[in-house]
């Protein structure tokens, strides 16, 4: 696991990749423990969120938002009843997680940070 560059063939630049939410990109996991209000709830971590949406009803939702780690919350997650839209939703659903969990610019990590002011200085 690691870092890596890559060069693009549509731009002129070299592109940063990452191989790995571990080290100093673990903050970047859905298991990172990073605690999140997503539509006005409360969730330990963004796969405690993601895997709450997949349920049906509400005691199914409480049971994957209350697990102790992400893990078990993925665990029950892949018990429950799916929702019937869920493959037509997951991917916008977790876009706005993800974006939820990164609203407190004081949470994020100093290489996101760097990315962002090397961003606005070009």
């Amino acid at each position: 696991m690691g870092e890596f560059f890559v060069t693009s063939p549509f731009f002129n630049a070299i592109i940063y990749m990452i191989n790995g939410f571990q080290g100093q990109y673990k903050f970047l996991s859905n298991f990172h423990k990073k605690e999140l209000t997503f539509r006005g709830e409360h969730y330990a971590t963004s796969e405690h969120a993601y895997q709450a949406y997949k349920t049906t009803n509400n005691e199914d939702h409480r049971l994957v938002q209350s697990q102790s780690s992400p893990r078990m919350s993925k665990k029950y997650g892949s018990l429950i009843k799916c929702r019937k839209d869920w493959e037509n939703i997951k991917y916008d659903l977790m876009l706005e997680i993800v974006r939820a969990k990164f609203q407190d610019p004081d949470s994020l990590n100093p290489v996101a940070i760097s990315y962002k002011t090397i961003k606005k200085q070009n």
